[in-house]
């Protein structure tokens, strides 16, 4: 094993963060006149609780699974391009590839990340890519991997990470809205503080490709150039908050992300309500081939007005943004990734990933609620919880499990639970009943 992969695994392991997205029933598709048929018939669509990153996965993170793969000979590197050994499926790009804009080096035994794009999104990752990371995660946190890397088919029954579905995205990027639909995450305004897209004059606008921003880059902060080392010339950068209800950033703008869905152009035809999971096949594009669906629009696309690809309805298939797309193919395409919600009887639990505390809050309740955490692991921690629309409606420090909580003063509903100590967070859902 070389220096630098050694000192990669001693590291803690840079995994997603996760948020959970409670289940519940929207209605899907384009709701204003900015969209194209293959947003249409809006449909009504319900779907089961899931966890998914809050942010796109980096560099860095992806850099990590790549030492990893190849030290176990899972990967090799063939012309600049990293595939699955021995295997056909391009999995991302390397530096140096005719303007691929990876931050990704090789150096014939060790991916590096370029340098200060360690927190960039990772880009130049095709869908196997992006299903073989989810793979790896799995394994690394003690979950089921969902993915056959032969067929790219998904088990949904499992329990480890995937990729989103297309109504997965669509319910996590509306941020638990309601009737009317917005057409942005936060709102119908096009606001270039909250994301970044083109022509938004925010300091990454120069330089070579890929020109993103760092993974929850527009937060509401000011940001020093001291700090970032931006290629732009101005010193600060006020950014706005570009979260969304369920604290969700770059869920519109900075890079495309991968769904777990073939692209099907009349598929909204034929939908089913529950848990849409796409068709068995894709639409063929002018190539003859199908390609998966891809959400959230990016730095570099732009046709009416810089946000039209970032709308929450929007839906394309990787073939524009990809071969199909003769000035920067795959420079713009990310993913962040996605785990199902487990509970069991009256204890709704969520089991972090490796390295992060474990969280349990006895649901439902009404005049209080009982939380166990892992007092080992964790030691003294905050524990915060919001309503559905993020707010932050409670804080506590705690330092012993089980804790008993007053709820008596928050209303009916649905809440979440997140403690945070030592660097790690786990979440839970709450719900109060009358």
């Amino acid at each position: 094993m070389s220096q630098a992969v050694l000192l990669l695994a001693m590291m803690v392991l840079p995994t997603p963060e996760l948020v959970l997205i409670p289940g519940g029933t929207f209605d899907m598709g384009c709701h204003d006149t900015l969209g194209t048929d293959d947003e249409l018939p809006v449909h009504t669509v319900s779907i089961d609780s899931f966890w998914l990153g809050n942010l796109a996965v980096t560099n860095e993170q992806y850099c990590v699974y790549l030492n990893s793969a190849f030290d176990n000979g899972l990967v090799e590197v063939r012309g600049g391009l990293v595939y699955a050994t021995g295997d056909t499926n391009v999995f991302c790009e390397t530096a140096g590839v005719a303007d691929s804009g990876s931050s990704i080096y090789f150096s014939g035994d060790t991916f590096t990340v370029g340098q200060l794009r360690d927190r960039h999104p990772m880009v130049c990752v095709r869908w196997f890519g992006a299903a073989a990371y989810c793979n790896w995660l799995s394994a690394e946190s003690g979950y089921a991997a969902c993915y056959d890397l032969a067929t790219g088919d998904c088990d949904f029954d499992r329990d480890g990470f995937r990729l989103p579905t297309e109504a997965e995205w669509e319910f996590a990027a509306r941020g638990g809205e309601y009737p009317p639909y917005t057409t942005y995450p936060w709102g119908n305004n096009r606001d270039t503080l909250r994301t970044n897209w083109p022509r938004s004059a925010d300091p990454y606008e120069s330089g070579p490709n890929p020109w993103t921003t760092p993974c929850g880059f527009f937060n509401g902060e000011l940001h020093l150039k001291q700090d970032f080392g931006w290629p732009g010339s101005q010193q600060t950068f006020q950014t706005a908050d570009g979260a969304n209800g369920y604290g969700l950033y770059d869920i519109a703008g900075n890079t495309w992300n991968w769904c777990n869905d073939w692209y099907g152009r009349r598929y909204y035809d034929s939908s089913p309500p529950e848990n849409p999971r796409g068709p068995d096949s894709g639409t063929p594009m002018p190539d003859g081939k199908p390609y998966r669906c891809l959400r959230g629009g990016s730095w570099y696309n732009a046709t009416r007005y810089p946000g039209d690809h970032s709308r929450s309805s929007n839906r394309d298939p990787a073939y524009y943004r990809g071969p199909g797309d003769p000035f920067g193919p795959w420079f713009q395409i990310s993913f962040r990734v996605a785990r199902p919600w487990r509970t069991t009887g009256v204890h709704e639990r969520a089991v972090a990933p490796r390295g992060m505390s474990s969280l349990a809050v006895t649901s439902p309740c009404r005049a209080s609620a009982t939380i166990r955490f892992d007092v080992a692991a964790c030691g003294r921690g905050l524990l915060t919880i919001r309503d559905l629309a993020g707010r932050l409606v409670l804080t506590r420090g705690v330092s012993t499990s089980p804790l008993v909580l007053s709820t008596s003063s928050l209303a009916p509903g649905v809440y979440f639970c997140r403690l945070d100590c030592a660097g790690t967070a786990a979440e839970a859902k709450l719900l109060i009943l009358e």
